[in-house]
């Protein structure tokens, strides 16, 4: 798997971190509990937790 993480452009600017991180989660229409699980797990590998 290939992953890209947009730094600034691509990202919703009236939406959270954790709210931008989890939008294409939320399209796929993913339970809360899996959108939270992987969002703070990317966010633990990217070190950006005290963001979300």
């Amino acid at each position: 798997d290939i992953a890209m993480v947009f730094q600034n452009y691509a990202l919703y600017p009236h939406m959270t971190v954790y709210e931008n991180m989890g939008f294409s989660l939320k399209l796929k229409k993913l339970d809360k509990a899996t959108i939270d699980k992987k969002v703070r797990e990317a966010a633990e590998i990217l070190h950006i937790t005290q963001y979300l």
